[in-house]
């Protein structure tokens, strides 16, 4: 396993998000996976994973990978055991998520250009080309097939991605660095519950053997897409939506407050 970073002496680190004093909130071991929702425990590792709480915004992260390269993730979390703490990963859910984005698209042109980021091994891109979908494609630092986008997009989806990232605000700007002026971010991450400081790291998403790092609250994710220049409001289902200029196509997605 490639080095976990441990806390300092003060137990402080500072947040990823608006850059506040965040103290040490608890700690968990590194096999702790969202599969323990199902009741599946996996052995533990004995490697303690801290996390730190941000008083001001409420964002819950770790830096405890904050030095490891794509290398050490694929050694260590997206290995071929990663199927074991999330079944769903490779058909079930990109599947889901592409019939839902159809659905959503129902009266879009189908040539929009449609980049799934985060997307692993494609099925979401080939599920959309299959729904006539076919200017989509697919992009994931962890797939030695997939090469970085030299284009800008009308619709990026990015489900289950932003709770991997060491760097949230640099995988924001990514993203926004590659979606057309008017264009809009897809996007799903489940938001920290009301009773996170009685359950503590015990609510089931904390999962550093998943690659959950990064655990938003509602305040933490607004305050870090605003910090961009962008919107930030729930869409359909389980989705949420980020854009500075809303598009057209997407204009039957709004949700009330």
């Amino acid at each position: 396993m490639a080095q976990i970073r441990l806390p300092d002496g003060n137990l402080k680190e500072t947040c990823k998000i608006c850059g506040a004093a965040s103290p040490l909130f608890d700690v968990v071991d590194f096999s702790k996976s969202c599969q323990e929702l199902e009741s599946k425990f996996f052995a533990r590792s004995g490697i303690p994973i801290y996390y730190n709480f941000c008083p001001n915004c409420g964002f819950l992260f770790t830096r405890a990978f904050d030095s490891w390269t794509n290398e050490d993730f694929l050694d260590t979390i997206y290995n071929s055991d990663y199927s074991l703490v999330d079944p769903d990963f490779s058909d079930t859910r990109p599947i889901a998520n592409a019939k839902l984005v159809i659905r959503m698209l129902n009266k879009a042109d189908k040539s929009l250009s449609i980049l799934d980021f985060g997307g692993g091994n494609g099925r979401f891109r080939d599920a959309m080309r299959e729904g006539g979908f076919e200017n989509t494609y697919s992009y994931d630092p962890y797939q030695a097939e997939s090469h970085w986008p030299h284009a800008t997009y009308d619709l990026i989806t990015a489900f289950e991605v932003i709770e991997h990232a060491v760097s949230p605000m640099e995988t924001l700007r990514t993203m926004s660095s590659l979606l057309k002026p008017q264009g809009i971010v897809l996007f799903s991450t489940l938001l920290q519950p009301k009773e996170i400081h009685s359950i503590r790291l015990n609510w089931w998403y904390v999962a550093p053997r998943n690659g959950h790092i990064s655990l938003f609250s509602a305040v933490a994710l607004e305050h870090a897409w605003q910090k961009i220049g962008y919107n930030v409001r729930k869409s359909k289902g389980h989705l949420m939506m980020a854009w500075q200029d809303f598009p057209s196509f997407a204009h039957d997605w709004m949700m009330p407050n």
